[in-house]
């Protein structure tokens, strides 16, 4: 998640965007619940958890659909 400065942007494929400008400077990662009931959590790069800095990102978050895919299993 660390920026680093380009000169140029790699090369796009068609239809997709490669990269795009971080206007706000903020970076994090957004752990969504495995099971129903579970915690929202937003973490930046250096570990801080700022779920509650971001009310409405973390609300948005909890829509999603609990749990993940068992990619243990062949």
């Amino acid at each position: 998640m660390l920026a680093q400065a380009r000169e140029t942007l790699p090369p796009l494929g068609a239809g997709r965007m490669a990269a795009r400008p971080e206007l706000d400077g903020f970076r994090a990662l957004l752990c969504t619940p495995l099971h129903a009931g579970d915690p929202v959590l937003l973490q930046t790069r250096r570990g801080a958890l700022v779920q509650d800095r971001l009310p409405g990102l973390t609300t948005a978050a909890r829509s999603f659909p609990s749990g993940s895919p068992d990619i243990s299993r062949p």
